[in-house]
């Protein structure tokens, strides 16, 4: 009887560790997929920098031959 309860109690447990890891897991790869989101849009942002018209005369240029 001792034994089955000192069993039970193991097993009960070892099921909050298992899902202790699952959420941490879980949180660990949304945190992930967030900074890689956030990565994409910083470079995004920074090929757009690159991309701009350097001055008044460039932008001008691109109007003109239609590549703004």
């Amino acid at each position: 009887m001792t034994g089955a309860l000192i069993a039970s109690g193991a097993l009960a447990g070892l099921m909050l560790l298992v899902v202790a890891l699952a959420t941490r897991r879980g949180r660990a790869q949304a945190q992930l997929l967030m900074a890689e989101e956030a990565l994409d849009v910083r470079d995004r942002q920074l090929e757009a920098a690159n991309r701009r018209a350097r001055d008044g005369d460039e932008l001008a240029r691109r109007l003109r031959s239609g590549q703004f």
